[in-house]
């Protein structure tokens, strides 16, 4: 009779910090930097204005605060924004085309990136705070190769 384990082992509990930390410190900044080209900074809030009454429609209460914030004192800035939240504007907002769907390793254009990061950021969030050998083995590597394409390219 097989049985249901919840218990996650030492190294699958490692694995999921080691991605994490790589999303947030190494991924978060080359999707920012992306961004930030589509949406220069220096234009931002206009365009977030302008484009407010589709943005609405596609965000969820918590973002459009941050999108929107009640006092506008500074305007806003990709620093105040996660990566899920960077991923879902350009997403939306421009002509790459992000994936739900892990794309081929051999396609490697700034929308099949952006779409790597998405699907591995939701899928890490889904995880219970583990990630075995394998998964984290391939998703490693596949991270890193689009961070040395995003500092080499002009992503």
């Amino acid at each position: 009779m097989a049985t249901c384990s919840n218990e996650s082992s030492p190294k699958e509990n490692r694995n999921y910090l080691t991605l994490d930390k790589l999303l947030k410190e190494v991924a978060e900044p080359v999707v920012r930097k992306k961004f930030d080209i589509e949406f220069h900074p220096a234009v931002l809030q206009k365009t977030l204005t302008k484009e407010s009454v589709k943005i609405k429609k596609f965000t969820n209460g918590k973002q459009r605060n941050i999108l929107f914030p009640q006092r506008v004192q500074v305007p806003v800035c990709s620093s105040d924004f996660d990566l899920t939240l960077m991923i879902l504007l350009i997403k939306k907002l421009t002509s790459i085309e992000i994936s739900e769907h892990l794309p081929v390793p051999i396609i490697t254009s700034p929308g099949a990136d952006l779409s790597r990061i998405k699907y591995y950021r939701n899928k890490l969030a889904h995880s219970n705070g583990r990630l075995p050998n394998i998964e984290f083995e391939q998703q490693w590597v596949e991270v890193c190769e689009m961070y040395e394409r995003g500092k080499v390219v002009q992503f």
